[in-house]
């Protein structure tokens, strides 16, 4: 596994994957975005989806609420939906574990 050096403080500038999307997820990502963080990748349980140049938090949010999906989701780069959770290993910043419990490991 590469060694990231983060050679700046704080949040602005520094990409993010977050897996899940719910309360957490999608308040961690908010205040991420308002920081100047870029959330490139959120993981859900059916459907991973992933932007290099970062999603549109609220916009994602939008589409979750009214479909009860990320399925579908077209303002992004890539999807997964047969193993969402390989969009875990997408190179980041920082991963924010904010759903399943035991989901990092080995």
């Amino acid at each position: 596994m590469d060694k990231i050096e983060l050679k700046t403080l704080g949040i602005a500038g520094k990409s993010f994957a977050f897996q899940g999307f719910g309360n957490v997820g999608y308040w961690a990502a908010k205040f991420v975005e308002q920081d100047g963080g870029k959330v490139t990748t959120i993981v859900e349980w059916d459907c991973a989806i992933y932007k290099e140049d970062g999603l549109n938090v609220e916009h994602v949010k939008d589409y979750l609420r009214a479909n009860k999906t990320l399925i579908g989701y077209e303002d992004c780069d890539e999807t997964e939906i047969k193993n969402p959770t390989l969009f875990m290993q997408k190179k980041v910043d920082f991963l924010v574990p904010a759903a399943t419990e035991k989901s990092i490991h080995k």
